[in-house]
């Protein structure tokens, strides 16, 4: 059974909006990484700090999730 109408559909609405999106990279990780691997090296007896500093890193990011 086919069905008319008096008036044709609208047009779609295009709404263009420019928020931020935040998204993740690994960029200050792998600087990081790259940064306490030369530390490591120069300073063997710096290593427990930066294992430290790692696990407090961690904790702080795993107790703020937002």
């Amino acid at each position: 059974m086919p069905v008319a109408f008096e008036t044709p559909p609208t047009e779609p609405q295009v709404v263009e909006t420019n928020t931020y999106v935040p998204y993740e990279t690994s960029k200050f990780q792998n600087a990081y990484a790259w940064a306490a691997s030369q530390v490591a090296r120069k300073l063997p007896a710096s290593v427990e700090t930066l294992h430290t500093l790692e696990s407090l890193i961690k904790q702080q990011m795993n107790g703020n999730d937002e």
